[in-house]
This record gives C-alpha cells, sequence and structure tokens, in this order.
C-alpha cells in the first residue's frame, strides 16, 4: 500500500489537466453522507477510478462511474477527495483535491448569540463579519449550497464596473480569479462559486452552518424574536434556534415579517420621486413610458426564473431531454434564435458554458408567482416546480424547434439535483418596511443626496423583468413591468437604515431590504446583497458588544468595521481598499467633505482645498455659517473661485490670516501651516486647546517656530510626523516634522479623519431612534 501511495503522490504532483478527472465536486447531502462527482479525464482510455478520502483509498470504481457517495461519516466532519483514474497504458492520474464538511447534526434546542437565517449571499456576508467581530452565529440553509444565487445560476456579476467590486464580494471575486488563472473573476461557475464560498465560510469556526433545514414560525415576545423554529427537509424533523439577535437573509423576508414586522408587496404608485413606478410599458431602446401605463400601484410581483447553465457539447451530440410537464412551444415562439440570445450573446461563463436568463419569453413565466411572497412552503415549492419545469421547457424548445440538439445542461453542475439549480430566482417577494425608505430618486439623484449613514455601494441598473406576460408583440416594450433604467443610475450609496426593520427591537434584515419595487431592482443585485449583509452582520456584533438594540447603533461604528473589511461607503476610481487612507477617505467621502470625481491621493494638497476640507469640519462641528464675511486682500481668489467662500469663513473665523495679497489657491500647503489652520479649526469648535511647548519634540521645530504651537498641539492629540512619514521622520538627531515640506491628499485626509472620527458608542447617537 504504501508504494501505491508514493506513486499516487507522484502522479498528482505531475499529472497534466486535460489527462486527470475534472470537474470533480464533493457535496454534502447529511451529517453522515459526501457525495463526490466527477467527470473523466479528456485523454486516454480509463479502466477504473480509485476514491481517495483523506489520502487513503475508500473506493475502487468501475471506468463509466462518475460519483461516489461516501457514507457513514462523522457529523460536522471536513473530508478531503481525490479521484484517480486506472489509466488502460498503466499510468495513475489524480485529480486536484477538493474539500467538503458534513452537515452538523440538528439539535432540538440551542442558542446562539447570532442566528443568520439563510445562507444566501447576504446570509454569508453576515455571518463572515460578524464572525471576524469575535460572535459565534448560527447560519441556516435550506439547500446544501451557500451563496444563494451566486451559487444557484447568477453566474455573470450584476456590475457595471468591476473596479466597484468590494468588501467580501471582492474576496471572493479574487478567489474567483485565483481559481481560474485568467479573466477579471466576475464570471464563474455555479460548482466553483459554490465551493469558494463556502471555503471563505469554513475559514471562520464559529460560523456553524446547518444545511437543508427551513424556517417554518418564530417565536415572538414583546417587539423580540426570542427563537426561530425550523424543519429538517431530510426527516421532517423540527429544531428551534433561540437567539440574543437574529439576521433576516432570506429572500422573503419571512423572519421579520413572522415578528411582526410591517412590509410591502408589490409596486408603489408613480410619483414625482418615482417617475417610473406602477404600471409601464418602457420602451428600453428609446428610454421612454409607452402610451397604456397608468402609474397605478399594484401587488403584482417581477416574474421568477430557474436559470440554467447549459454546453454545447458540439456538432453531432444529442443531449435532447425528455419533453417536460406542461410544455407548450407558443410559450416559447417569440424568443430569438440561439445566436441573438442573451446567453449566446452576453451569458458566456468559465467552462464553455451558458446562464440562460432569457426574458420576456423564456426563462420568465409572468404571474403565477403573486402569491408566492405571502404563501406557505408547499405552494412556494408548486410555484418553483413550475419554473422549473418552464425553464426545461424554453431548453426543450431551443433543442427540437430550434434544431440544436447539442445544446444541453451541463452535465457537471447541480449533479445532485439533476443537473437543475435547486434555488428558484426570488427576484422580489416582500420588502420589509424600516427606518429609511429608500426609492428610485435616491437612486437617480444619489450626488445630490449626501449619506453619512452609507454603509454599501451599488450601481447595477434600477430595473423590472416584467409582472405580466407580454401580449402585443409589435410594441417595443418587454411586457408590462418591465424596465431597465440605465440613464438613471449612476453608483449610488446605500443607507443603514433601509436594514434596521419597524416594530422590532433585535432584528436585521440583509436581502428583502427597505425600499420601494423601483429601487429593489438595484439593490437586488448579489454583490449590494452580500455588502448589505457584512453591515448587518457587523452592526449585529456592535449590538451584542454593547447589549442594545441594533437600531442604537450609530451608522459611523458601523462604518469602521466595515472599513476594516474592505467595504466602500463612497466610491473614487483612484481609491482602492489598498489605497493609503482608504477608511480615512471613505469616511469623510460619506460625510460630504469630498464633492470631486477623484481623489487623487496622492497629490499635494493644495492651499484651496486645505481652505475647502476645513471650512467644511468647521460647519460640521456645529460651527455657525452666517458669521459677516470680511473683504479678501486676494487678488488670485476671484468671487468665483471653489474655495473662496471657505477662505472668507476662514479669515472670518480667526483661522487664516490674511497678510499678503496672493493666496496661492493651487500651491501646496506647507506642513506647518496645515497643522495651524488645522488646529485653529479645532480650537475654534472647543475641541482642542493649543499647548504651550516647554520643549520642541522635533528637531527642525524650534520654540520659537510660527508653527510650533499647533504643531505640539497635534503631537499631544497623537498626530505627529510619523503618521506620514514612518520610520523615515527618525533620524540621529531625533525626529523631524519637515515643516515647510507638502501634504498629501491621502496623508491629509488621514489626520482629518482622526479629528473627526468617534468610536465611542452612546446611545444617544443613534441614527435612527423611533
Amino acid at each position: 500500500m504504501r508504494k501505491v501511495l508514493v506513486i499516487l503522490a507522484i502522479v498528482i504532483i505531475g499529472a497534466s489537466a486535460q489527462a486527470q478527472p475534472t470537474a470533480v465536486e464533493a457535496l454534502a447531502q447529511s451529517p453522515t453522507q459526501i457525495s463526490l462527482y466527477w467527470l473523466p479525464p479528456a485523454q486516454g482510455e480509463v479502466q477504473s477510478y480509485t476514491v481517495l478520502r483523506d489520502g487513503q483509498p475508500v473506493a475502487t470504481l468501475p471506468a463509466e462511474a462518475r460519483q461516489f457517495d461516501d457514507a457513514p461519516l462523522m457529523p460536522a466532519q471536513t473530508y478531503r477527495y481525490r479521484v484517480v483514474a486506472q489509466m488502460a497504458d498503466g499510468t495513475q492520474k489524480a485529480s486536484a483535491e477538493v474539500s467538503e464538511r458534513t452537515f452538523r447534526e440538528l439539535p432540538k434546542r440551542i442558542h446562539y448569540p447570532l442566528v443568520v437565517v439563510g445562507g444566501t449571499a447576504s446570509g454569508v456576508g453576515a455571518a463572515v463579519t460578524a464572525a471576524r467581530e469575535g460572535v459565534t452565529v448560527a447560519l441556516l440553509e435550506q439547500t446544501n449550497r451557500l451563496g444563494g444565487m451566486i451559487s444557484n445560476g447568477v453566474s455573470l456579476t450584476d456590475m457595471r464596473n468591476s473596479a466597484r467590486s468590494n468588501g467580501l464580494f471582492e474576496e471572493f471575486r479574487r478567489a474567483v480569479q485565483q481559481y481560474y488563472g485568467t479573466g477579471n473573476g466576475m464570471a464563474y461557475e455555479p460548482r466553483v462559486a459554490n465551493m469558494l464560498i463556502k471555503g471563505i465560510v469554513a475559514q471562520h469556526p464559529n460560523i456553524h452552518v446547518y444545511f437543508r433545514v427551513r424556517p417554518v414560525k418564530v417565536v415572538r415576545e414583546n417587539g423580540r424574536i426570542r427563537a426561530v423554529v425550523v424543519q429538517d427537509l431530510l426527516t421532517g424533523r423540527k429544531a428551534t434556534f433561540e437567539g440574543d439577535l437574529f439576521i433576516d437573509a432570506t429572500h422573503e423576508g419571512d423572519i421579520a415579517a413572522w415578528g411582526g414586522a410591517p412590509f410591502r408587496v408589490g409596486r408603489e404608485p408613480r410619483s414625482p420621486e418615482e417617475p417610473h413606478a406602477g404600471h409601464i410599458y418602457y420602451d428600453r431602446a428609446n428610454d421612454r413610458i409607452l402610451p397604456g401605463s397608468t402609474g397605478k400601484g399594484d401587488k403584482r410581483i417581477p416574474s421568477y426564473a430557474i436559470l440554467l447553465a447549459v454546453k454545447d457539447y458540439g456538432q453531432g451530440a444529442d443531449k435532447t431531454i425528455p419533453q417536460p410537464p406542461f410544455y407548450n412551444k407558443e410559450n416559447y415562439i417569440h424568443t430569438p434564435p440561439w445566436e441573438k440570445t442573451w446567453a449566446y450573446l452576453y451569458g458566456r461563463i468559465p467552462g464553455g458554458k451558458f446562464e440562460i436568463n432569457q426574458h420576456p419569453q423564456g426563462s420568465n413565466l409572468p404571474g403565477i408567482n403573486y402569491d408566492y411572497p405571502t404563501a406557505g412552503w408547499k405552494r412556494r415549492d408548486e410555484i418553483a416546480e413550475r419554473y422549473k419545469w418552464h425553464a426545461l421547457g424554453y431548453l426543450y424548445y431551443i433543442q427540437t424547434e430550434l434544431g440544436l440538439k447539442n445544446i444541453g445542461l451541463a452535465e457537471d453542475e447541480y449533479r445532485d439535483n439533476g443537473n437543475v439549480p435547486p434555488q428558484l430566482y426570488v427576484r422580489e417577494a416582500r420588502r420589509i418596511m424600516g427606518h429609511v425608505l429608500m426609492n428610485e430618486s435616491d437612486v437617480w439623484k444619489a450626488r445630490e443626496r449626501l449619506r453619512p449613514d452609507s454603509i454599501a455601494i451599488g450601481d447595477y441598473p434600477m430595473d423590472s423583468h416584467a409582472v405580466q406576460p407580454k401580449t402585443d408583440w409589435n410594441s417595443p416594450d418587454l411586457g408590462e413591468g418591465e424596465f431597465w433604467l440605465v440613464n438613471y443610475t449612476p453608483w449610488y450609496q446605500v443607507p443603514f437604515g433601509i436594514l434596521l426593520p419597524l416594530r422590532l427591537r433585535n432584528v436585521l434584515v440583509s436581502t428583502a431590504v427597505s425600499a420601494t419595487h423601483v429601487a429593489y431592482g438595484t439593490l437586488r443585485m448579489e454583490p449590494v446583497r452580500m455588502n448589505m449583509g457584512q453591515a448587518a452582520g457587523a452592526a449585529a456584533a456592535l449590538a451584542l458588544r454593547y447589549d442594545t438594540e441594533p437600531k442604537r447603533i450609530p451608522s459611523r461604528l458601523v462604518q469602521e468595521v466595515l472599513l476594516r473589511n474592505g467595504v466602500y461607503l463612497y466610491w473614487f476610481p483612484d481609491v482602492t481598499a489598498e489605497t493609503r487612507g482608504f477608511r480615512a477617505i471613505q469616511y469623510l467621502a460619506a460625510r460630504g467633505y469630498f464633492p470631486e470625481e477623484r481623489f487623487e491621493p496622492d497629490k499635494m494638497l493644495t492651499r484651496a482645498d486645505t481652505a475647502r476640507w476645513l471650512w467644511y469640519r468647521l460647519k460640521q462641528g456645529g460651527f455657525p455659517t452666517n458669521i459677516a464675511r470680511p473683504a479678501l486682500p486676494y487678488t488670485d481668489l476671484p468671487e468665483e473661485h471653489p474655495a473662496r467662500q471657505a477662505v472668507e469663513g476662514l479669515v472670518a473665523a480667526g483661522i487664516i490670516k490674511p497678510n499678503e495679497t496672493l493666496f496661492r489657491p493651487d500651491a501646496p500647503i506647507s506642513r506647518g501651516l496645515f497643522a495651524q489652520w488645522l488646529v485653529g479649526v479645532m480650537t475654534k469648535l472647543g475641541r482642542w486647546t493649543p499647548v504651550a511647548p516647554e520643549k520642541p519634540s522635533y528637531t527642525d521645530v524650534p520654540l520659537d517656530s510660527p508653527h510650533a504651537v499647533a504643531i505640539e498641539t497635534l503631537r499631544k492629540h497623537h498626530i505627529t510626523s510619523i503618521l506620514w512619514d514612518g520610520v523615515e521622520a527618525f533620524e540621529q538627531e531625533g525626529t523631524r516634522f519637515f515643516p515647510e515640506g507638502p501634504i498629501t491628499r491621502a496623508d491629509a485626509a488621514r489626520t482629518l479623519y482622526l479629528t473627526v472620527r468617534d468610536t465611542i458608542w452612546r446611545p444617544e447617537d443613534a441614527d435612527y431612534v423611533r
């Protein structure tokens, strides 16, 4: 046996991708079973397969085998697998190693500090972020996959600009990029997405995942949820999860709704704030609302779908599936030829596969899901089954009516579910009403509406799939209710308050958030959902730390956690999580300090920008702005100059002393003068008291320097040249400040951030108390 294992080890190292078993996937099915799947090597003849578990052979299988069910195993245990092909030429070809963890056994009753219901994109974001803050989390998921639609069919990231990827989704994107070794990580196979997301979760042992459990009711008391009762989908047994806090990460918003939170289903009527709301026929190509659009609100919701992954198996292949139940070719006759479908033109994913997401005919079936949001699970399962047959009907239509028998279900996806996603794409169900209601204009006019409580950004166009079947095929709309508002969706910020449901004291909502139908059409994208989940997880961790309700946690504290996790509160094209001063830039930008389109972190701070930043700091600190404005002697600062008002204000406040005729607005400000102006602002606000130094702290700032008092005052508040220069501030003679040297915008932002930042929890500082 030892000789065989040595040979295997050698082959594992040297095997080429084409010569080894491929698409190897391990999927837990229960606390005691893992199913292993693979495809044969692309080259060579296989005689048999050997399955290795944790390096040891556990099964020998015939050449036609594609699956091995490994049981009995220990619950909540991680196992490593390889599949070794015994080739006809006597060689052995080993697959890459995969790992999987068996299900955790379901207790009858258990208590957790935090219970996250739904292993969706937002549920994963919530669980991981809370776990990183030291919280022990129960994560409850009704399938055996994690990531929601990311691992169930949405295989192309809904994001217009990949540079806006951030937070946990950015970690996932980079993992995808590393896995494939090419591309930008924005497209992925569902099985790969599931594997990578499970891998991220597995890095946090304080996340306890319970698979194939479905919530069936809550126990509530005095505005609190005390427990969630789930049903084991394998055994039918029920279990009770008690918790201090709960995060409803479900698509349906069940937990919050059952707990008593108000919610909306359907569409609001048209209004000045929402010109695209209500009953609508929309012409995408010409950006116009068509005649017949009443704008009336109703209870209709967008079509759901099952998003199939298919593959072109080449000329001569016949992958025709049996005719599905309810098949009617009339449901698909208005779909385009294959070469003009969304899947063919835009839906390509790795592995030579296509994501099918065709509408108005094809994947969608509007109208059958109106009762889904508030229905019981029996009815929901019936609706999901109907969508499955409809999706397979479209594939059958492609294979038979269009004559493309070579287009078939991807044989290496969803192998434990007949190659069909187990998760219905619930685009929108309930929308739980919170302390903030986000609407169309909040997105459309995002640059005009300051969001100091921002916890995420988004950029995908507000959209809705049709809510009623298309009947007039001569009209340019894609069905009543369909729109794609690319011209009305800039990048935007997401406010913390949409996660905080009304009437519930210990619950956050991270998927079915508080928004109108139109605004929800952009918030429902998986990257945004994952970031919203991170915010919910951060808020929950803070609420547990301070023993308070989530709504009493100031957004500024949530933002601090998010920034540590690389989440964007604002977006500049030249600022990433790796940018020097990232946290400071983001925190201040969310509060309106930097209205420019680019931040230019490495550029030297000018005198004009210093004046604008510090005048804004004065105003934010409560300094009166109605003071008399003095006449300025500066000939290079005309009335229309963007810094004119700020300079007038700082002169009136006595912070800038005008003793020259030139202000030199575009010249870099010296560090010494920056210190003087900043200390002047903080003194004027009553936050600091200038320090009279007895001896100099820096070798290049003598006591008689005009900057000495300001520089020593900065030092008293732990702002030193080390913040800007690191070890370069140290010399043999002592520490230098370089008072006549410039300061970068990033370093100036870091300094200003330290005067604004407040990490103390005070219940009276909550953004929303109702």
